[in-house]
């Protein structure tokens, strides 16, 4: 059976990039930026979910078992390439039908590196960085604690922690040395966002090396901590910094640390939902409801954008608040219709094409849609 409190996460890390994002078919009533902090928060929860389950695959099959680097490739690229390069195909071809400028660097996952090409396929800078962490992560794992003198929880650990830090450490020292802005400077950068997948990786670790102590911690105190860290981050953001990016391009805390306490407060909270007997033992719409959100996620993340960037611009002539919402209703309808179709008929199919391939070799099937 899925792990709801982990649909729940997944749920909601979708729900808030959804929100922030709806926000564009606004912005002629009014200043509703400081609405963005909910895509800073739904794509950090989107990164330390991903580290955590990716984690738990790493330690079973790469660390303690006897499973291979291409094996665990053929796993995760089969779960997220075949519909991202749908997807960016579609957007390329709709791009050189309006005679509109695309970049070939999104095939190959480099385009964090330049500013103009983030501004192509909007989404599809969070899963550069999250495939380069799958493409290095667990090769440096991987040969550390199999070549390592000490022993591989350690060692384990050790990495974690080094990459953090090593990831904070360089925040900070861009920061001063370049000065650059918040979002495509620090945000967007591949090898300094490190950290917020890692903290996931950690908590996996957590969970395997020690689950006696994992387990013993109360998960609603974990919950509330985490909380209560979420909540001070967003005043920090749409409070302290009147929640407008011109301030935060110059905030030292909001360009480096900030992103670390996020990434802990996320951990914190997958992990009280993760392990609440509570929680996971509801049944009925709820469960129905977030099983369907966390399955088409990643269809909806792929797709939403552009499906919301091309309805705003076609009711450019709209002033009226409440026919708006109605916009907005409709397009999140045509998102999740269209999202269920590309995940149904496009992203399943090579799932179990996965599954099956893992299954011949004698890998258990995976239920996190990971």
């Amino acid at each position: 059976m899925r792990n709801l409190g982990l649909d729940m996460a997944r749920s909601l890390a979708i729900l808030m990039v959804l929100v922030s994002h709806s926000r564009m078919f606004f912005t002629k009533f009014g200043d509703v930026q400081s609405l963005s902090f909910n895509g800073l928060l739904g794509v950090e929860l989107f990164f330390v979910l991903s580290g955590f389950l990716i984690g738990g695959i790493i330690i079973r099959d790469l660390i303690e078992g006897n499973g291979s680097l291409i094996q665990f490739y053929s796993r995760r690229w089969l779960r997220t390439l075949p519909a991202y390069f749908l997807v960016l195909s579609i957007v390329i071809l709709i791009a050189v039908w309006n005679h509109q400028k695309w970049f070939y660097q999104h095939f190959l996952f480099i385009q964090n590196f330049n500013y103009e090409q983030l501004g192509f396929f909007g989404v599809s800078w969070s899963l550069s960085i999250e495939e380069w962490f799958y493409l290095l992560t667990p090769p440096c794992l991987l040969i550390l604690t199999k070549l390592g003198k000490a022993n591989r929880k350690t060692l384990f650990f050790v990495f974690c922690i080094s990459v953090i830090l090593l990831s904070v450490v360089a925040k900070i020292i861009y920061t001063y040395q370049y000065n650059p802005p918040w979002d495509a400077g620090i945000r967007k950068q591949i090898f300094l966002r490190m950290d917020s997948l890692m903290f996931g990786v950690m908590l996996a670790g957590i969970k395997y090396y020690f689950k006696p102590f994992y387990e013993r911690v109360s998960s609603a105190h974990l919950f509330w901590v985490s909380l209560a860290m979420v909540v001070s981050i967003v005043l920090y953001y749409v409070v302290g910094l009147d929640g407008g990016r011109d301030r935060i391009n110059h905030s030292i805390i909001g360009r480096t640390i900030l992103f670390d306490a996020i990434s802990i407060a996320f951990m914190l909270m997958i992990w009280s939902l993760e392990k609440s007997k509570r929680i996971n033992d509801i049944q009925g719409s709820l469960r129905k409801i977030c099983t369907f959100l966390a399955v088409t996620s990643y269809s909806v993340y792929l797709i939403h954008l552009e499906i919301f960037s091309f309805v705003n611009r076609k009711v450019e002539s709209v002033y009226s608040i409440p026919t708006m919402f109605l916009v907005l209703f409709s397009t999140l309808v045509t998102v999740f219709i269209l999202a269920y179709g590309l995940h149904r008929y496009w992203e399943k199919p090579f799932m179990n094409l996965r599954e099956k391939r893992m299954a011949r070799i004698g890998i258990p099937k995976n239920n996190s849609t990971i």
